[in-house]
């Protein structure tokens, strides 16, 4: 019996060649390899886009420390990981002079420290990084960013002292205006009720602002917009609710999802909309118009960049 399995397994092997053996073998190390033992090694891509005039560089860990304030020849650096799964993750992505300010230990470090597989999605709360899980269920997505909004609003309110009353009735508001568990995809829904609901959020923020509490007011307004930003961006743009963190948001999941094991399938144009619209929310606007005051040749990335805020 052994002996005819050897036999058996001598002809099969002999019916191939030695290449498609080695490449055989070569796959099949790279699926363990990929599927077992990457994890959590980090890989950078780095991509040159010419020459910007004035645009402003930002540390990985969102520290806002401008590293790029003249003109110089900038690169558009990705930093990401590989899963145990072969997916590489972007876990930042910033604008770096050419030559280079920070070294890539730091930035190690910095991805290392973070401890965590997920993908990365932006939520409420956090100007840039934010460690929640996207897995392909918007819905998902959206439940754990009201539950943001709310959790961070009572810490708010007790923080200035709203009085327990009128708490209640604003949560009341709050939970009412974001009782949506559709996910992403409203096609059984009335467009009008959507409508309404941004514009109810808003309208309570401006009351808030009326009666004293201008750090709720403004941040139920930047919630409502992120949340509905989401929730909506399978509607005409009309009835979508846009705000810079809601589009990156969007523009980090697509970049997650088009790049495949072997390399970064990614438009330049697409990243370079991520990095202005990351240096357009991090960049303060005061520092921002000092600066550009002296360079008489602003160029189009300081459009751009309006634009994206």
């Amino acid at each position: 019996m052994a002996n005819d399995i050897k036999d058996m397994a001598v002809s099969l092997i002999c019916d191939f060649s030695f290449g498609e053996i080695v490449r055989a073998i070569k796959t099949l190390l790279g699926l363990a390899v990929s599927k077992l033992w990457i994890h959590r090694v980090v890989k950078e891509y780095e991509l040159d886009f010419g020459h910007n005039e004035g645009a402003y560089g930002y540390m990985a860990d969102g520290t806002g420390e401008n590293v790029c304030a003249q003109k110089r020849r900038k690169e558009l650096r990705l930093i990401g990981e590989i899963t145990r799964y072969g997916k590489l993750i972007i876990r930042s992505a910033v604008i770096k002079p050419y030559k280079s300010c920070w070294d890539r230990d730091s930035l190690v470090e910095i991805l290392r420290k973070r401890k965590t597989q997920r993908p990365l999605v932006m939520g409420i709360g956090d100007e840039w990084i934010k460690q929640a899980t996207f897995r392909g269920n918007p819905e998902a997505v959206f439940q754990r960013c009201k539950w943001h909004v709310l959790h961070h609003l009572k810490w708010l309110f007790w923080n200035q002292g709203v009085p327990k009353p009128l708490r209640r009735e604003v949560f009341y508001i709050l939970l009412n205006a974001l009782k949506m568990r559709r996910g992403t995809n409203f096609t059984n829904v009335n467009k009008d009720i959507i409508r309404r609901k941004g514009e109810y959020l808003l309208a309570l923020a401006r009351w808030m602002d009326e009666n004293g509490y201008m750090e709720i007011g403004n941040y139920i307004r930047e919630a409502s917009l992120y949340v509905f930003s989401v929730v909506t961006e399978e509607l005409p743009a009309h009835v979508r609710w846009e705000s810079s963190i809601g589009k990156m948001e969007r523009l980090m999941r697509e970049l997650n999802h088009r790049i495949d094991i072997g390399g970064v399938r990614v438009s330049e144009e697409g990243l370079l909309r991520v990095i202005q619209l990351k240096c357009a929310k991090i960049t303060n606007a005061e520092a921002w118009k000092e600066t550009m005051k002296f360079q008489p040749g602003i160029g189009e990335n300081e459009i751009n960049l309006r634009k994206a805020s």
